[in-house]
């Protein structure tokens, strides 16, 4: 079943895409146009030379069924004149009359060899064989002691009949390799019978020879309407046989008249003709019928090769003239219509630089120009877009084109819990004095492009660069459940992260001092949105969480020792932490009455403390 809809698919998406090239629909009616022509003209060419063919057809089964029926009077001839020649040898008919086998084929043998006779049977007047010739291929085979008598053509010569003043005989008669035709006589001895000599012939060996004489296919057929000898090559011999009343039928026909059997479909690659006439020899009655067979398709392809070999000549230059004339007017049409669609597949795969060559003035070159118009103005759009991707960031630059796409831009914002790191780096004021101003711009680059290559990482939100700070959000503008989680694991990773990019520092200029920083975590409700102007506007988040953030950070100054400091509500959220914690008590911090408990991640190599609430420490955090 499936293959079937595979298949049918196949065959519509072929025909779809046939019927929708424009070459096609150009070219198409220039074609149909000439192919309706041709069929007109050959359909009536062709009724002509067909009933010219099939008289000529029939009058050939009828010329071969003659030349078939001349043949059969030929072989009986040459055989009676064999069997009259072996009887007149001068010691045959003693050799018979004394039974001596070796003599008789001594005097028969030369004579059968070089009449290549099939068979010969001498045989004496009980019935039993004193020499029976059997020809295989080009060699012979010598057999006695057979019984004949059950043989109604040997009981009328032993009887001494005659017919019409005629002591000789015909029949068809079955033999151990099949039927043969056979012409018997008597042997004779001072005018008495003494023995009957059968001269035959297999039945395939004589159709062959028919074949051979009448150029056609020659079926004989028995009484009982099977096939007993044919050079029809059969595939299924049942479909060959007539019935016996079929066969009294053709043979009751006047003599005037021929029996035509339509078709013998199903034998050898074509469907056969057949004319039927009667296999009558000496005395007037029929042995069996006989058929000579002709390929009608054969017959009409070889006689009418010549007139249709010249129709499909004319009418396929005809053909080609036309439809080149339609692929020069459809080249000059789609030519650049596929220019513009290769350049429009281009431009789809992100090529802007496409452009096509503009010749003509009519309506394709105004769309050409058009094309080369518009992927001026994609190309300003995606530099645009390129930039305000380099701007702000991936998730931030997403939300807004899908809030311009679903109708504009808002201001304004919405209640999210989020976590927010706050990065720091320490002592950045000195580092500035001691270092030239361009210097410092291309360390803070480097150092936010490595920290930038983290965030990215656990898919947070660079929110704001501050001179020597960074503000990373996670859970906003995408929602996501685990941010208090990413957020710590982040820490972490941009502490590893600055451990190497110091150590490369270090190894490219030594002495340098590494820079050290103070991440702060804090997890709390927040608004983000879109905060500003329709004129001038960023996506931020504010909130007190904000500030806490950053109260946490410089608590870093107060723990030197410790480079990640997360509030108690980022420890909650986060849940089970790879990294250990370190509990750093409850500290008051600047515009908060409530006291917070903060916690350390500890660094690698540091003792690790059982996660707990430890004493109370109040510290005052600027």
């Amino acid at each position: 079943m499936n293959e079937q809809s595979n298949s049918r698919a196949e065959s519509l998406g072929l025909r779809e895409f046939l019927f929708s090239q424009l070459r096609v629909k150009i070219t198409l009616p220039y074609l149909i146009l000439a192919i309706v022509l041709a069929v007109v003209v050959t359909y009536t060419a062709t009724q002509v030379l067909s009933r010219d063919l099939e008289e000529r057809f029939t009058r050939r089964l009828i010329d071969s069924g003659q030349l078939a029926a001349d043949t059969l009077v030929k072989v009986e001839r040459e055989q009676l004149s064999l069997l009259r020649t072996i009887n007149f040898t001068e010691g045959f008919a003693q050799a018979a009359f004394t039974r001596d086998p070796a003599a008789i084929k001594t005097l028969a043998q030369p004579l059968v060899v070089n009449a290549r006779a099939d068979l010969l049977e001498v045989v004496d007047l009980t019935g039993d064989a004193l020499l029976a010739m059997r020809r295989h291929a080009d060699d012979y085979s010598y057999e006695s002691g057979a019984q004949y008598l059950d043989w109604a053509i040997v009981r009328k010569v032993i009887a001494g009949a005659v017919t019409q003043g005629n002591d000789k005989f015909a029949d068809i008669v079955p033999t151990p390799r099949g039927f043969a035709f056979y012409i018997a006589g008597p042997i004779k001895v001072n005018d008495r019978v003494i023995g009957v000599l059968l001269v035959g012939t297999y039945l395939d060996n004589l159709a062959r020879r028919l074949d051979k004489e009448s150029l056609a296919q020659i079926t004989i057929y028995a009484p009982t309407g099977e096939p007993i000898g044919t050079t029809l090559t059969t595939r299924e011999p049942e479909r060959a046989r007539i019935t016996p009343l079929e066969y009294q039928r053709i043979a009751a026909l006047p003599a005037n008249q021929i029996y035509f059997r339509p078709t013998l479909a199903g034998l050898g690659p074509s469907d056969y003709t057949e004319a039927f006439g009667v296999f009558e020899v000496r005395d007037g009655e029929p042995l069996a019928l006989f058929s000579v067979a002709a390929s009608r398709e054969d017959y009409v392809t070889g006689s009418g090769g010549d007139i249709r070999n010249t129709m499909v000549i004319v009418f396929g230059a005809g053909i080609v003239i036309i439809a080149a004339i339609g692929v020069v007017v459809a080249r000059s049409i789609v030519q650049p219509v596929t220019t513009l669609v290769n350049a429009s597949q281009r431009v789809a795969q992100g090529d802007l630089e496409a452009r096509v060559e503009v010749q003509s003035r009519d309506e394709i070159g105004l769309l050409g120009r058009a094309f080369n118009r518009m992927t001026d103005g994609l190309k300003e759009r995606e530099f645009i877009k390129d930039i305000f991707g380099r701007v702000v960031s991936k998730q931030v630059r997403e939300t807004l084109m899908q809030n311009f796409s679903e109708g504009g831009v808002k201001l304004g914002g919405e209640l999210r819990e989020v976590t927010m790191i706050f990065v720091d780096i320490r002592d950045f004021t000195s580092l500035a004095e001691r270092y030239d101003p361009k210097d410092v711009v291309a360390l803070l680059n480097e150092f936010f492009t490595e920290m930038l290559d983290v965030v990215n990482q656990f898919e947070g939100l660079v929110n704001k660069f501050g001179g020597d700070s960074t503000l990373i959000v996670f859970g906003a503008p995408v929602e996501q459940p685990d941010h208090a989680r990413r957020a710590v694991e982040c820490a972490v990773a941009l502490r590893i992260r600055l451990r190497e990019f110091n150590a490369r520092r270090l190894a490219l200029l030594h002495g340098i001092e590494p820079i050290r920083i103070g991440i702060g975590v804090n997890t709390g409700p927040v608004i983000a949105g879109q905060i500003g102007s329709l004129g001038r506007f960023e996506y931020t988040v504010i909130g007190d969480a904000v500030n806490l953030t950053s109260r946490i950070q410089a608590l870093n100054k107060e723990y030197p020792e410790y480079n990640v400091l997360i509030s108690e509500s980022t420890f909650r959220a986060a849940g089970e932490l790879n990294a250990p914690v370190r509990d750093l008590g409850l500290h008051r911090v600047k515009g908060k009455e409530a006291r917070v408990r903060v916690y350390a991640v500890v660094e690698e190599g540091e003792a690790e403390v059982e996660i707990g609430f430890a004493p109370m420490m109040e510290r005052e955090i600027a």
